[in-house]
């Protein structure tokens, strides 16, 4: 599930202060899968389309996905294990106002991951960060969807 083998990071300087910010966004990065990850989970809760219940389950998954992939690259670049931690997640009843604020979670997301991955040199780092903002990618298009359908039952509702 996992198939990043990593050997040796190479960061495009190897300046103490190029090193403090990667891991400073890395430990970013990492709080924002964990709370992503709490977040679609407690959306899932609310919702009873079984449809959009996988697929919030699904990105959910993904989020721990990139948790994983982050806490490999910290380590390997630090020596250490992240240590991380978060606050409950709180999500309002109102369903569209919390796709919507996910769906920019995710573009945002996607451009902290873009800056993140030009700044290894090491192909397999750059792979794995790939693989996290196409998720990304992906979650806000599933969003959008989500959002279509339920903004379509909404009015055909009222």
């Amino acid at each position: 599930m996992y198939p990043y083998n990593l050997e040796q990071i190479k960061i495009m300087s190897e300046e103490d202060s190029q090193k403090n910010k990667i891991t400073e966004m890395l430990i970013l990065a990492l709080e924002d899968e964990l709370k992503d990850k709490d977040y679609y989970m407690q959306m899932m809760e609310q919702v009873n389309d079984k449809e959009v219940k996988e697929i919030l389950r699904q990105m959910s998954l993904d989020e721990q996905k990139h948790y994983k992939y982050l806490s490999q690259i910290y380590k390997q670049l630090t020596g250490n294990e992240p240590v991380v931690q978060v606050g409950k997640v709180e999500i309002s009843g109102n369903i569209l106002e919390e796709i919507a604020k996910a769906f920019f979670g995710e573009l945002e997301a996607v451009e902290i991951y873009r800056r993140l991955m030009f700044l290894f040199l090491n192909l397999q780092i750059r792979d794995m960060i790939y693989e996290i903002i196409t998720d990304e990618q992906a979650h806000a298009a599933k969003l959008n969807y989500i959002n279509t359908k339920y903004r379509a039952k909404k009015e055909t509702e009222e």
